[in-house]
């Protein structure tokens, strides 16, 4: 077994060690080893004996040291009747939970129960997904959300149509296969930086087995430092880049495996014939991607080679999201890398498994008649909580009165101060806190919430299928509860409580703590605590779906089996339990999903499709109106698609994650701001010359949107046609406070396959602060035309194909980055 990194005992005075994993900071899911003097945390290191990390950790898992006892954390409930001009004040949970159950039961009655919404984010536990679900479900909402649609479920919703999932398409590989790979294709994620640990088995399949490494990004990064070849593609042309290698492989070098084609595809003449004019030279011209780089690229994926596909938010943010990840999809079967070692469609993100809130719940959903605040094609799925903006900020086709959330979604969701004014008009917001965030400002509610060291729980991100448990560490700091006690504390006060948390008749109440400390009873509610039984709890929510029926807490815990969790699907406790492949390091019944001969779980095929096969051209999807072919379709916010906005907006503005943040954790930690502090805008070395702008200037970058103001990074990062700016930023946050990039992501032109917002394309200006923003554009058009990046250059989609436009075209406004209708940029600008 490779060992990545082996780790020396701490050097701090220490009495105790405790096992458990890290969550929800990255999908990794890496094992913890946690030193204790008197019950408090001293030290934190990797967990050697783990099948993931084997002793390493990230900055961000040795860093929770300090989010766990962090003075600027949100301590206590607060609550006031006034949003917006009101001040906060302090209460006790009780008081706050009978707060917004009153305000609940009057939103039900004077506007109904659909006017609420409810998300959920990524770094949700189990506690707040499914302990969510159940409770709006019972409430009687459609509008519960979740973190996928916008971060990075879109690819494993398109992979459904193409290889057959219960759900999601999946990871089918876990990520220490890549030892076996002959190359590792990475699109869109800067895994070096994000997913650290991930990364190093990538890395460690290149030094020890000479695999090559092919990365794909819009920005030169730290994955690309580690590349064999770096693609710098033009941001959202994946599904072009893609075709035109397939075109390679069928038409060039001949490095398809037919023989899987003909056993195990349906469609391939079809999508022949459609990559047969993505030729690499046009694709050059689209992408930014030179020829012969894409050729190059061909042959390092060329069967009978073995590749592990792998990528993660940079494919799923954007207007085409659809269309290109079922391009890499379809990369992953013509070269023959399904069901074998070294190769799968591996994306980041992509790892969470089947749930179930309860399928008790069937009556209660039926009883729902209004429908979900959302505009995809899919009719299945999670939806993109960026849908309520709109409804929220209009009311129509209905407004939204309530919402339930946690996280920052105020500056992560697309335009800011469109959602500043949606909040407006909220009658009960609610946070679940960890930072007293920009959300939290907005809300009527708010409820501090345990970190992971201060509850159990649940680990159920990871990039290997597997799913996990954390163990409670700590004694809960100031009065912090597990976001499940806030659900089960408010449906106490419900006509549906007994259903909520005694389903089976089996009380998921606590009467002692993880410690052994009795927990008193309330008094207003006879037989319940304010604490609940996550083992009770989280055992019950297996139950309720097969894929994860076998997976029971003692299976999962590390301090009670072998480390490394449970990889699912595991129907009963055997399949759990037991090692699928002499290489396979975490227990589980797949160590490898779509075997051949081997039936995907709860179907008699190995791929469950309408065919049975990998379906590249999909007739489910053409009879609902979407491409059955992945088709390049260019972003709404584009110099090809608005030429007229190019005019105002010149430059390309992509997004995305730096290693010390995820999300708002890590900028209210001092260790993680030492790292990476800024909310920069990279500016190309060249364009930053012709617009007079040195590194470390103050910049503006702004659209119709909104106006970010920073500092300026001037590299050769970015292409001359480009700017990046870092997400996860925050007005409110003590270290360096900055406003969100986000301020200028279009909130209405979303993917219409999945809903994901266009995080990844947004046209802008950039000048230095002080300077005509005018001239600055003139400058910048100057620049652009003499390294071909005017809307000109590039293949016109009046004469060429290949290059086609969305629906969204039906909504422009002529000279306005709004759409539908359009309104005056003064109308979001938040004083």
């Amino acid at each position: 077994m490779v060992v990545l990194r082996r780790v020396s005992e701490s050097v701090k005075d220490y009495d105790t060690i405790r096992y458990t994993t890290c969550d929800n900071m990255c999908e990794s899911g890496c094992g913890m080893k946690v030193y204790l003097k008197d019950g408090r945390i001293v030290d934190i290191w990797g967990d050697d004996e783990h099948p993931q990390n084997y002793g390493s950790l990230c900055p961000k898992g040795t860093a929770n040291y300090q989010h766990a006892y962090n003075p600027l954390r949100a301590k206590y409930p607060v609550i006031r009747e006034d949003n917006v001009n009101g001040k906060f004040r302090r209460v006790t949970w009780d008081e706050a939970l009978d707060f917004v159950a009153d305000r609940l039961k009057y939103i039900r009655e004077k506007w109904g129960a659909h006017t609420v919404a409810c998300h959920r984010t990524g770094r949700s536990s189990y506690g707040n997904k499914l302990g969510g679900s159940r409770f709006l479900a019972m409430y009687g909402t459609p509008n519960i959300y979740g973190q996928g649609p916008l971060c990075c479920e879109s690819p494993g919703a398109r992979g459904q149509y193409v290889f057959g999932a219960k759900e999601f398409l999946r990871l089918m590989n876990p990520c220490q296969d890549a030892m076996n790979s002959d190359t590792i294709f990475i699109s869109g994620a800067n895994a070096a930086a994000l997913e650290v640990i991930t990364m190093k088995w990538f890395i460690e399949a290149q030094d020890r087995n000479g695999a090559k490494m092919i990365v794909i990004d819009p920005r030169f990064n730290a994955t690309m430092a580690k590349a064999d070849l770096a693609l710098r593609l033009r941001p959202t042309t994946d599904a072009y880049l893609a075709n035109a290698l397939a075109h390679v492989l069928i038409y060039e070098i001949d490095g398809i495996d037919k023989d899987f084609i003909e056993r195990w595809t349906v469609g391939f003449e079809k999508y022949a014939e459609l990559v047969k004019d993505y030729t690499p030279e046009k694709a050059e011209n689209i992408t930014w991607v030179p020829a012969e780089d894409i050729r190059k690229a061909a042959e390092w994926i060329a069967y009978p080679r073995r590749t592990h596909f792998t990528g993660c938010l940079g494919t799923a943010q954007q207007y085409n999201a659809g269309n290109g990840n079922a391009a890499y999809q379809i990369l992953v079967a013509i070269t023959g890398n399904v069901g074998v070692k070294g190769g799968g469609w591996n994306w980041l993100h992509n790892c969470r498994p089947v749930l179930s809130a309860g399928k008790d719940l069937k009556e209660y959903v039926a009883k729902i008649k209004e429908p979900q605040l959302a505009d995809k094609i899919i009719p299945w799925g999670d939806t993109s909580s960026a849908c309520t903006i709109n409804p929220g900020y209009t009311g129509k086709p209905y407004p939204v009165k309530g919402l339930i959330w946690n996280g920052n979604h105020i500056v992560q969701w697309p335009n800011n101060n469109k959602v500043r004014e949606y909040m407006k008009n909220l009658y009960c917001g609610v946070h679940l806190s960890f930072h007293p965030n920009e959300t939290m400002s907005w809300m009527h509610a708010a409820f501090p919430i345990t970190s992971f060291f201060e509850h159990e729980g649940v680990v159920h991100h990871g990039n290997n299928r597997h799913v996990q448990w954390h163990n409670q560490i700590i004694e809960r700091q100031w009065e912090c509860r597990a976001d499940i006690d806030f659900w089960a504390g408010l449906a106490k006060r419900f006509e549906f409580a007994e259903a909520y948390y005694a389903p089976d008749g089996k009380s998921w109440w606590a009467k002692k703590d993880v410690f052994g400390n009795p927990l008193p009873e309330d008094p207003k509610y006879p037989g319940t605590t304010h604490e609940i039984d996550e083992r009770v709890c989280q055992n019950w929510f297996h139950s309720q779906e097969s894929f994860v029926a076998g997976i029971t807490v003692e299976l999962m815990d590390p301090e009670m089996s072998p480390k490394g969790g449970v990889m699912w699907p595991a129907e009963t406790k055997d399949e759990a339990m037991m090692y699928s492949d002499p290489e396979a390091t975490i227990r589980g019944a797949q160590w490898i999903m779509y075997k051949e001969g081997v039936n995907y779980p709860g179907t008699d095929k190995r791929f469950p499709t309408p065919s049975g096969k990998v379906e590249i051209y999909s007739q489910a999807l053409e009879q609902i109106g979407w491409y059955p072919l992945p088709i390049h379709i260019e972003p709404s916010n584009a110099p090809v698609a608005r030429p007229d906005l190019w005019e105002k907006y010149p430059l390309i503005l992509c997004t995305g994650r730096l290693v010390a943040h995820f999300h708002e954790m890590g900028h209210w930690w001092p260790w993680m701001v030492e790292l990476e502090p800024h909310r920069f805008i990279n500016i190309h070395t060249e364009l930053a010359k012709a617009l007079g702008i040195r590194d470390g200037d103050t910049v503006v970058c702004e659209n119709d949107y909104g106006k970010v103001i920073g500092p300026a990074w001037v590299n050769e990062m970015v292409d001359e046609g480009e700017v990046w700016g870092p997400e996860g930023f925050d007005k409110y946050q003590p270290f360096y406070p900055y406003s969100n990039i986000n301020e200028l992501v279009d909130d209405t032109v979303k993917d219409p396959f999945y809903t994901q917002a266009q995080y990844k394309c947004n046209l802008v200006r950039v000048y230095r602060l002080g300077d005509d923003p005018d001239k600055a554009v003139e400058k910048t058009k100057e620049f652009l035309a003499k390294v071909k990046r005017t809307p000109k250059d590039y293949l016109d989609p009046e004469k060429e194909p290949t290059v086609n436009l969305g629906t969204y075209t039906r909504f422009i406004q002529k000279g306005s980055g709004i759409y539908y209708v359009g309104v005056p940029r003064e109308k979001w600008e938040t004083k």
